[in-house]
């Protein structure tokens, strides 16, 4: 929020109002085009892909995500 063309604070955070919102940006959104990889499942014989969670080895296809 800007007063006189000062920027107000308190505690050290910037004070908005509806008049002067954020960008999504500012309060650590991600893009709009950013990815994640997708785990690939993991069969008794085959070690999966690392994704959102640590990729389970082969065998092990059920020690992270069950589905």
């Amino acid at each position: 929020m800007k007063i006189f063309g000062l920027e107000l604070r308190f505690n050290g955070f910037r004070i908005y109002h509806e008049g002067d919102k954020p960008t999504p940006s500012e309060i650590g959104a991600a893009a709009s085009n950013h990815t994640h990889t997708t785990m690939g499942a993991a069969s008794a014989s085959v070690a999966g892909k690392a994704g959102l969670v640590p990729a389970p080895p082969a065998g092990k296809q059920g020690q992270f995500l069950r589905g």
